[in-house]
């Protein structure tokens, strides 16, 4: 069958088949256009993640670098500190060191019976080179004239270093009193801190809180008197000892009786004036006990006129051994509420 196809039929086709050739051309144009886009937007995100993670490289490295000055800032801290610190102790050991040779040239010029009597009143001060401490229970008992005796539960505990000693006593579980001397200024002066308000107890029954760490074991020595024998079997030499002039309990002597072998502080006569031959007070420790290769008194007795005061401990709870102030002992005890 034929197709007969007038001019303007055959017209009209040709115009059609244009404009669809030229539409897939504009199709093909978009496409490629979208794709180069794609294109460049890939590699920009590409660029952005580069940029990124050297970004992220930088940072990380300037962190590392910052960490690092800080390590050796901090290790230069540390050598300095470590300087500094040996510094401190090789002063220390210098003025310990000049200190014991001015002890030294000081005792060349003592007599030699003042020496020998240092010596004795050295060891009774400083049993042990050491620092030791000691835990103690146990009574405290008062009787007074014409009174009813009393009695209540006492805690003493002690640390003692060659240098200071700090104590802690506990009247009843309520009363509390921190002994504190310290030796290293040269003035071996003690100071008791207590509420004088809620802690009365000692002051009534006449027990000083120095009176258990014998504190006036480091007054002055003034000299040494005739020895004594305080029993049949015990000899003892005697001291004459001086306080400070600013003495909490004013200005005193003190004749002390050191058993010869071990300086065993066992008699203590208080005198206003050296040559009193009657005491105002007199206190005497009895009972001495070796434990963990250390003594301890079990008795201490306290009297003056009319009063008599005894704290007696209890040996089976006594705790006693050197200080490590490295792996400390918890010493003092918790007062209630």
């Amino acid at each position: 069958m034929k197709h007969i196809f007038k001019k303007s039929q055959i017209l009209t086709l040709g115009v059609t088949l244009t404009i669809a050739l030229a539409s897939c051309s504009i199709f093909d144009d978009g496409t490629k256009e979208r794709e180069q886009m794609a294109r460049a937007e890939e590699a920009k995100r590409i660029a952005e993640e580069k940029r990124r993670a050297e970004e992220a490289k930088r940072i990380a490295e300037e962190k590392r670098r910052a960490e690092e000055a800080k390590r050796i800032a901090e290790e230069k801290r540390r050598a300095e500190e470590a300087k500094r610190i040996a510094e401190e102790k090789r002063r220390a050991e210098e003025a310990k060191r000049i200190a014991e040779e001015k002890r030294r040239a000081e005792e060349a010029k003592i007599p030699k019976e003042k020496r020998l009597a240092l010596e004795l009143l050295q060891r009774a001060r400083n049993p042990k080179a050491a620092s030791t401490y000691g835990m103690f229970y146990g009574v405290l008992q008062h009787r007074r004239r014409n009174q009813e005796p009393q009695g209540m539960p006492i805690y003493f505990g002690v640390i003692i270093r060659p240098e200071s000693t700090q104590g802690q006593i506990v009247v009843d579980g309520r009363e509390e009193y921190v002994i504190r001397q310290n030796r290293a200024s040269g003035k071996d002066g003690s100071s008791v801190i207590y509420d004088r308000k809620s802690c009365v107890t000692l002051d009534r029954v006449g027990l000083r809180a120095t009176d258990l760490t014998m504190s006036f074991l480091h007054y002055k020595l003034v000299k040494e008197l005739s020895g004594s024998m305080l029993s049949a079997v015990v000899s003892c030499r005697v001291l004459l000892l001086e306080s400070p002039d600013d003495n909490p309990g004013g200005k005193e002597y003190v004749r002390v009786y050191l058993e010869k072998e071990h300086a065993f502080p066992l008699k203590a006569e208080f005198l206003k004036h050296p040559d009193d031959k009657k005491p105002f007070r007199m206190m005497e420790a009895n009972g001495f006990t070796k434990k963990n290769d250390l003594y301890y008194a079990r008795t201490i007795l306290v009297e003056g006129p009319g009063w008599r005061t005894k704290v007696e401990f209890d040996p089976d709870y006594a705790v006693l051994g050197m200080y490590d102030p490295k792996h400390p002992v918890n010493v003092f005890a918790e007062i209630k509420k």
